[in-house]
């Protein structure tokens, strides 16, 4: 705030690859690609951490949004809260839908 600058940044940062909640039988933790979640905040949206994972480490539906569409989905939600047009989200992210509660109204 003393930089006049929060209605001006955004920022979001997602975890799409992480280990396992639980050891392998050689004493470590297998790769595990089943794990999306991401945190964001900015003046166009509701600050928070989007994405969940079950008691395995593996990320579960969202509202709808599977875990392997979860790349295209947090695309599309921030390119809406940047502020890039309809038309433009399309031919760049021409999948994914935008997550629930994410944009501030």
């Amino acid at each position: 705030k003393e930089q006049g600058i929060q209605d001006n940044v955004s920022f979001a940062t997602m975890n799409v690859f992480g280990r396992r909640s639980y050891r392998n039988s050689r004493g470590g933790r297998d790769h595990n690609q089943k794990h999306a979640v991401m945190v964001a905040f900015g003046s166009n949206i509701q600050g928070g951490v989007y994405g969940e994972m079950n008691e395995n480490g593996e990320a579960v539906a969202i509202n709808g949004i599977q875990p392997d569409r979860t790349m295209e989905a947090a695309g599309r939600s921030m390119g809406h809260a940047l502020g890039h047009s309809e038309a433009s989200m399309n031919l760049r992210i021409p999948t994914g839908q935008l997550v629930p509660n994410f944009l501030r109204s």
